[in-house]
C-alpha cells in the first residue's frame, strides 16, 4: 500500500469511527421543549441566547474547524410527548443536547439522557432532581429550587424577622416544587406558615389570597408561573393588602405587567442584571443585537446564551476528535473557570458535581425600578396583615 493510499486509509477510518452526529465539518446539538402554550417562552427564550453564542462561535471558525448545528423539536410541555422528542433527536444524529426548558417533560428528558448515554447540558427548571443526585449524562449551570428556597428562609428569618410566612401556590409542578422546598426551609428555622394552592394555568387566585390574608402572615411567597402571580399581585394592590411579598418568580414581563402593584416585591435571580457592563453581559447583548435582533436582553435568553459557552468550553476540551463521554469528562474538569461576571459566578464541575451555581441573589422594586437588594435593613415592613 502506497503512502499516499495508507494516509487516506488512515484519514476515513478516523471519521468512520467519529461519534455520532459529529462530521468533518459540523457538530449536531438537539434541543426538546415546547413551541405553544403558556411555557413556551421559556425554551424560544433559551434558544434565543444559545443561538446568538452559536452563530459568534461559528463565525470565529467554530470548535476545532467544526461548526455548531442546532436542531429543535417540539416536546408541547408534556411528558410522554418528551420521549418521543428525546427519540427524534437520537434518530436525527444529535451528539448532545442542550437548552430544554420545562419540569414536566425534563423528568423524562433527563432519564432519556442517561438510559442513551446523551450529555444534556441545559434545562431551564430548578427541580433538584436535575442533578441531585448528580447525573453522569446531564449538566446545568442554574442554582435549584432548593437553592434558592433555603436563602429565601435565612432572609426571611434574619433580614424580616418574619413570625409566620403565607404561601400562595399554583397547583402545578413549578408550584409545587417551589412549595416543597421552602416548605423545607421555613421547618428548619422554625417559622409558622400557611398555605393555599391554586388551580393549574388559571388566574382563580381569589379563594387562596382570602385564606392567606385571613392567616394574618408578615411575609407572604408566591410560586407559580408569572401570569397568576401577576394577577394576585394586582388584586392585592386594589384591596389594599400589602404584606411583604417575596417571589422567585423571575421573567421581567411579571414587573412590566404588575406596574405599580409590584411596588416592594422582592425576587431572586439566578444571573446578574441583563444591563450590567460586565464583560459577559456585554458579550451577550452585543451578540442578541446582532445574530437575534429581535429578541430583547432578558434573564432567560441570557442562561442559554450561558449554556452555550458551557457546552462550548465543553467540546473545546473534549478535543479535535470529540466523544460523548469525551465531553462529559471535559467538562467535569472545568474548575473555577472565569465566564466573565465576576470573581462569583466562577463554575466549576467535577464526576459529584454536575451543578454550577448554589447562589442567588435579590432584587426588589423601589418606584417603578428593579435595584439590587444589598441591604435588607432598607426594606420597610408592612405591619403583619395589612
Amino acid at each position: 500500500m502506497s503512502f499516499g493510499i495508507s494516509v487516506l486509509f488512515a484519514f476515513a477510518l478516523t471519521f468512520s469511527a467519529a461519534e455520532t452526529g459529529v462530521t468533518e465539518d459540523e457538530i449536531v446539538i438537539g434541543s426538546c421543549y415546547a413551541f405553544d402554550g403558556n411555557l413556551s417562552k421559556f425554551g424560544i427564550e433559551q434558544i434565543k441566547g444559545a443561538e446568538a453564542f452559536r452563530r459568534y462561535i461559528n463565525d470565529r471558525g467554530g470548535i476545532h474547524g467544526r461548526k455548531l448545528r442546532f436542531i429543535s423539536y417540539d416536546d408541547k410541555d408534556n411528558a410522554d410527548e418528551a420521549i418521543t422528542c428525546f427519540r427524534r433527536l437520537i434518530f436525527e444524529g444529535a451528539f448532545a443536547a442542550g437548552f430544554f426548558a420545562g419540569s414536566t417533560p425534563g423528568v423524562k428528558h433527563v432519564t432519556m439522557a442517561e438510559a442513551n448515554k446523551i450529555p444534556l447540558v441545559g434545562i431551564f427548571s430548578g427541580g433538584a432532581w436535575v442533578n441531585e443526585p448528580p447525573k453522569r449524562y446531564v449538566i446545568n449551570v442554574r442554582t435549584n429550587f432548593r437553592d434558592e428556597a433555603r436563602q429565601m428562609a435565612e432572609h426571611i428569618a434574619a433580614d424580616l424577622h418574619a413570625r409566620k410566612v403565607g404561601m400562595i401556590y399554583e397547583n402545578a409542578p413549578v408550584g409545587l416544587i417551589l412549595l416543597n422546598e421552602l416548605r423545607t426551609a421555613l421547618k428548619a428555622h422554625g417559622i409558622d406558615f400557611a398555605e393555599r394552592g391554586f388551580p393549574s394555568h388559571s388566574l382563580d387566585v381569589g379563594p387562596a389570597m382570602d385564606a392567606i390574608r385571613a392567616e394574618k402572615p408578615d411575609v407572604v411567597a408566591l410560586m407559580g408561573l408569572y401570569k397568576p402571580v401577576t394577577e394576585i399581585l394586582k388584586r392585592s394592590e386594589k384591596a389594599g393588602w400589602r404584606p411583604q411579598f417575596i417571589t422567585p418568580v423571575k421573567e421581567d414581563a411579571m414587573f412590566a405587567e404588575a406596574g405599580t402593584a409590584a411596588e416592594g416585591l422582592i425576587s431572586t435571580r439566578i444571573f446578574p442584571p441583563v444591563d450590567s457592563n460586565l464583560q459577559t453581559m456585554a458579550l451577550y447583548r452585543k451578540m442578541l443585537a446582532k445574530y437575534v435582533p429581535e429578541a430583547k436582553p432578558n434573564q432567560v435568553s441570557l442562561e442559554g446564551f450561558i449554556d452555550a459557552m458551557v457546552l462550548v468550553e465543553g467540546l473545546k476540551r473534549a478535543g479535535k476528535q470529540p466523544t460523548r463521554e469525551g465531553l462529559i469528562d471535559a467538562l467535569e474538569s472545568i474548575h473555577d473557570w472565569e465566564i466573565g461576571l465576576g470573581p462569583e459566578y466562577k463554575i466549576t464541575f467535577g464526576p459529584n458535581r454536575h451543578k454550577a451555581l448554589d447562589r442567588v441573589y435579590f432584587i426588589v422594586v423601589r418606584k417603578g425600578k428593579i435595584e439590587t437588594l444589598n441591604d435588607w435593613r432598607s426594606l420597610q415592613r408592612n405591619a403583619p396583615g395589612k
